[in-house]
């Protein structure tokens, strides 16, 4: 994997022209309509949209998840990678590389503890056994839940849940972070705690974090706000902090 610091582009997303459509029977939805967006390397970039506007289909295609449909004028290059047209395997190694993921409901397994959970993360990018013991430990350290190492999900207040989320998501040292809705299941001491966790690795590690949000709290904390409704965008808006 390139270390962060080695890759040398500015924009870590250019998308052109993408389109998503889903045909169910004779019924067509139009999940993304001629979506254009570039996102800098280092910011923090807002999602934000109404439920079914097409937020997470965009993250989706953005992260190798899903394809766009067909459309002869497109772009959609991550990490100066193009992810158009590639295979499932493909995709699978660049997520496991460079892309890491913070879900609403924290997405972690009740039978492992804490460290474990972490752990798992590189077991997938095939770090050593040892790597993954010290790095999981050291970014738990760094996030406060040094001593919570062999405590399990159900022995964790939501907000420590999320943190272990975050710290699973760091171990493979990803350049991208997408975070779906990692407050909505939080209270607001414990949502703000999060953003300001998620804006400090943004700043201070360079890395890009990209947050699907219903919470207008998160809006004071962007570098960038995309609005999307109805499959199109309707705000694209860069917020100078001078």
């Amino acid at each position: 994997m390139m270390p962060i610091e080695d890759i040398d582009i500015n924009s870590i997303i250019e998308v052109d022209n993408i389109n998503k459509i889903y045909n169910i029977g004779e019924a067509k939805t139009i999940a993304l309509n001629n979506v254009s967006l570039t996102v800098m390397k280092g910011s923090f970039v807002s999602i934000i949209g109404p439920s079914g506007s097409g937020k997470s289909t965009l993250i989706h295609l953005l992260a190798g998840l899903d394809h766009p449909s067909q459309n002869k004028d497109q772009k959609l290059e991550v990490l100066g990678k193009s992810l158009l047209g590639k295979s499932e395997n493909y995709l699978a190694k660049f997520r496991s590389e460079h892309v890491g993921f913070i879900l609403q409901f924290f997405g972690l397994l009740p039978t492992l503890t804490v460290l474990e959970n972490v752990m798992i993360a590189g077991y997938f990018s095939k770090m050593t056994p040892k790597v993954r013991f010290k790095k999981s430990k050291e970014i738990l350290s760094e996030i406060g839940l040094g001593d919570r190492l062999n405590h399990y999900p159900n022995q964790l207040s939501g907000g420590q849940m999320q943190r272990v989320a975050i710290a699973r998501a760091l171990v493979n040292e990803p350049e991208l972070i997408f975070a779906d809705e990692p407050t909505g299941n939080l209270d607001s001491k414990n949502g703000e705690e999060i953003l300001n966790l998620l804006y400090k690795i943004a700043k201070e590690q360079n890395r890009t974090v990209i947050v699907v949000t219903h919470d207008p709290g998160v809006v004071i904390y962007s570098d960038q706000i995309i609005e999307i409704i109805d499959g199109k965008i309707t705000r694209n808006e860069i917020i100078s902090r001078k």
